[in-house]
């Protein structure tokens, strides 16, 4: 899949699944925000970047984080989470980024991530 095909689709398909914030394509990015800042605060969350010096994307997935303030008050704010992971764009088809998609925010593929990474030290 091309660069530009997979930012496109990945963004037509998150603008469909959370109408609540709004997706926006920068030349190598594309940004989650939130439309309505009466309700949980995004701040500028990255899905995906493109590095052209490996010639790589790194999928980055939102957090929910809370703050407490002086005021006793608990703020959510949707960050982007420290973990990043490299994704081979051309080898991406529609079924990657439905999954992509429908677990954004359920750490599923955070988990199967790291689950692989340590059956993979097992056998090193």
């Amino acid at each position: 899949m091309k660069k530009i095909d997979l930012f496109t689709k990945l963004k037509y398909r998150l603008c469909a699944k959370y109408p609540d914030y709004d997706f926006e394509l920068k030349p190598n990015a594309l940004i989650m925000n939130s439309k309505d800042y009466a309700t949980v605060h995004c701040i500028n969350v990255p899905i995906l970047r493109y590095e052209k010096e490996t010639d790589k994307m790194i999928l980055s997935f939102p957090e929910l984080s809370k703050y407490n303030y002086a005021s006793s008050q608990v703020k959510e704010y949707i960050t982007p989470s420290i973990d990043t992971y490299r994704l081979d764009y051309y080898n991406v088809n529609e079924n990657h980024i439905d999954y992509i998609v429908e677990n954004l925010f359920s750490e599923v593929i955070q988990k199967q991530v790291t689950k692989y990474e340590s059956m993979k030290k097992d056998f090193e």
